[in-house]
């Protein structure tokens, strides 16, 4: 399968017109609107969707990556600016114009070429009330927060998101006019559909799962997979989060392990996908008429010297 960029979306005008609105500025009074530059660019990637915008205002340009890795999942966010020093490793974020940020605990430092440094965290585009009983276990065994609300308010929930409100990691706070983001998570969701496609995955099987794919007794496996640290990169003090989807059978055993983003050392990659696909145990994936069936299982390892 073909997968590339393609790009989509409104012009500066209509998208910086729909959020100057009094009720779009409630939760960004006070930070610079960045409107945008570029339309979103949507990457089709062989493990991953993203969807990528630029914005700026003449002196101060910023750069927008929402990533996710399967349907109903966290999105991995990297925001950045090229006029804006880093204050802290303490960001927030807001969806305009919720009045309440999220603070991401798993925030890193990044370096976006032009668009100079910034962030990379996750998030989820649920609305507070929503937010707190969606556990990361959820996560890593494929639930995500499905299940948590209708298509249809899921739909009006992006609909009235027309922008990010970016405080105290950089010099000045700013907000992201992306205008609404309903459209652009539509195209995440087709390009999600086509990714499980191109891992071989029964896509209308998984819009009405039973049960998905359940880690057998992962606390003994987990600790062989993650007290091993490539011994020259332990040496250089070099760290590491490897995100991986291993694909699992209908009997239950992992078949392929696939990197969803290549940015750490190989050893690392291939260290941790040589162990989870000797070591990792499951029971499948149920589907709705309660037959097992092929599905997927994603998580994190994260290489850390203490």
């Amino acid at each position: 399968m073909q997968r590339g960029f393609r790009k989509f979306g409104y012009g500066i005008v209509a998208a910086a017109s729909v959020l100057a609105s009094p009720a779009s500025l409630r939760a960004d009074e006070a930070s610079i609107l960045l409107p945008p530059t570029s339309a979103w660019n949507a990457d089709y990637a062989e493990d991953s969707c993203a969807l990528r915008r630029t914005f700026g205002n003449g002196d101060q340009n910023a750069y927008l990556e929402l990533r996710q890795f399967a349907p109903d999942t966290e999105t991995q966010v990297i925001v950045s600016s090229d006029q804006q020093r880093l204050r802290t490793r303490r960001l927030g974020l807001t969806f305009v114009p919720d009045s309440e940020a999220i603070l991401p605990t798993n925030v890193m430092q990044v370096e976006v070429g032009e668009f100079g440094k910034g962030f990379i965290s996750t998030i989820v585009l649920l609305p507070a009330e929503l937010r707190e009983p969606v556990a990361a276990s959820q996560y890593q065994q494929s639930l995500g927060y499905r299940g948590q609300w209708s298509d249809e308010e899921r739909d009006a929930r992006e609909a009235e998101i027309t922008g990010l409100a970016v405080t105290h990691g950089f010099r000045r706070d700013f907000t992201l006019q992306t205008g609404p983001m309903h459209q652009p998570m539509e195209v995440m969701r087709h390009c999600l559909d086509e990714l499980l496609n191109h891992w071989g995955i029964d896509v209308e099987a998984h819009r009405s799962l039973l049960r998905p794919v359940q880690p057998v007794e992962m606390e003994r496996w987990s600790r062989r997979v993650t007290e091993r640290y490539p011994r020259h990169l332990a040496k250089t003090g070099e760290q590491a989060v490897v995100r991986i989807r291993l694909n699992v059978s209908a009997t239950g055993s992992p078949t392929d392990c696939a990197v969803q983003i290549p940015m750490s050392d190989t050893d690392f990659n291939e260290l941790a996908c040589s162990l989870l696909l000797e070591h990792a145990r499951f029971e499948p994936a149920i589907d709705g008429n309660g037959d097992p069936i092929a599905s997927y299982w994603l998580t994190s390892i994260i290489y850390i010297m203490e």
